[in-house]
């Protein structure tokens, strides 16, 4: 009897436990790269030198998506193989009114 009792508390909380699981909100998670190398904040009117290359992947990012990265996190997930590196100093950063990616100063 005991043991029956155990086995149905034991099924009872997995199925607690397993739904718990269902139910949570996971943020993704910004790469390393992103944090190192860039503002993950996306900005306007951005002073900076454009970089041609990131400027034409963000160009096709938005072509494809329909609209502008939510932050530069997403945009690395889903626009970038990898993150070339800034130049010396500087930090890239996302200017949605010329929808182009700068480099500025850190």
């Amino acid at each position: 009897m005991r043991l029956v009792i155990s086995f149905g508390i034991a099924v009872g909380l997995l199925s607690v436990c397993g739904s718990c699981k269902k139910n949570a909100i996971t943020e993704p998670v910004v790469p390393p790269s992103v944090v190192a190398n860039a503002d993950n904040t996306i900005r306007e009117n951005v002073q900076g030198d454009a970089d041609p290359f990131l400027t034409a992947q963000l160009r096709a990012y938005v072509k494809n998506k329909g609209r502008m990265p939510a932050d530069f996190g997403e945009f690395r997930r889903d626009g970038l193989d990898s993150l070339p590196s800034p130049p010396e100093g500087k930090k890239w950063v996302i200017d949605s009114t010329s929808q182009s990616v700068k480099a500025v100063a850190k």
